[in-house]
């Protein structure tokens, strides 16, 4: 993936030596890495707490892109993990890497939804960095675009790496149209 050699069972050690992991199963969905997990005692697992502590001990390139929270993995009558039965990590029931706090001003509302177009997810919290929730730079470079063109406002790209987020971005943006 992107030039790197991924191993779904050295992601899924890693995520299961993170305290309240009880299970979990990485695959590939349209070139992102997909992380499905369960907590203990049937619990999910938020991944704003599951993600740092995969970013301190693997390379960037082998921390999923997408997070999706189960209560259990679906098993095949023989009692392994059923791949083919995991749920779309872009369906309504993908635990997607998400803040959940709602944008707020006129700025916060646009970008969200430009995030979630690009990304092609149903929604997007403000303090979601963009990268962590399946973007990558050539998805950064549409996102700008179309920032380009509904705010008629010349962005570099570096503006976009350097303000990940929504709300990072919206201040950015909101400066440059005062």
């Amino acid at each position: 993936m992107r030039g790197h050699r991924i191993e779904p069972g050295e992601v899924e050690a890693a995520l299961l030596a993170v305290d309240g992991v009880a299970q979990a199963v990485v695959t590939m969905h349209d070139n992102r890495l997909v992380a499905y997990v369960v907590g203990a005692a049937g619990g999910r697992v938020a991944a704003e707490d599951l993600l740092p502590p995969l970013r301190e001990r693997m390379p960037s390139y082998l921390v999923p892109d997408v997070v999706v929270g189960l209560p259990r993995l679906p098993t095949s009558p023989n009692g392994k993990v059923d791949r083919t039965a995991l749920p779309d990590p872009d369906g309504e029931s993908a635990g997607r890497v998400a803040s959940g706090r709602a944008p707020g001003t006129p700025t916060e509302i646009l970008l969200a939804e430009l995030f979630a177009e690009v990304l092609g997810v149903g929604s997007v919290g403000v303090d979601d960095s963009f990268f962590e929730i399946g973007g990558h730079s050539l998805l950064a470079t549409r996102l700008v675009s179309r920032i380009r063109e509904r705010l008629k406002i010349r962005l570099r790209v570096q503006a976009f790496f350097d303000a990940p987020t929504v709300a990072r971005l919206a201040k950015v943006l909101d400066g440059a149209l005062t």
